[in-house]
């Protein structure tokens, strides 16, 4: 993936649609899980926040960011806030639950994973990830 690319056609669609967070969203998070980008991933969502500072999308994007840095208890707080504004979303709860697997918080772990599977059960994500959570050493 050629990130300038990336970058300018996400720009291309932020000026086509100047309220649509999603190409922002998607981009910040290839730029910090994939490519380990964080200050341009940070950038982006700065962008994007000032577009819409109440998105879940935005926000959900900044948790893979603050839990590279080891800053899990920022990472929590802002995935509850985008679990306050949608609860619907079955990777909310499995980037939540993720959250909680590096906390080591077990229970907690399991059941936002449980949750993201009972969202949407066709998502193959929490399953093995609920899997990795049982049977890992970190607990």
């Amino acid at each position: 993936m050629n990130l300038d690319s990336a970058e300018y056609y996400v720009q291309l669609a932020t000026d086509a649609a100047p309220k649509w967070v999603l190409p922002i969203a998607s981009l910040a998070t290839d730029l910090s899980t994939r490519f380990r980008q964080i200050d341009r991933a940070q950038a982006w969502l700065e962008k994007g926040m000032i577009i819409d500072s109440s998105s879940a999308l935005l926000l959900n994007a900044y948790q893979p960011i603050y839990s590279a840095q080891k800053r899990l208890d920022l990472a929590e707080k802002v995935m509850l806030k985008v679990l306050e504004i949608d609860s619907t979303r079955s990777w909310f709860y499995n980037n939540l639950a993720s959250v909680y697997f590096e906390q080591r918080r077990a229970k907690e772990c399991e059941w936002a994973y449980l949750k993201a599977i009972q969202l949407d059960s066709t998502n193959p994500a929490p399953f093995c990830n609920l899997e990795i959570c049982f049977t890992t050493s970190k607990f």
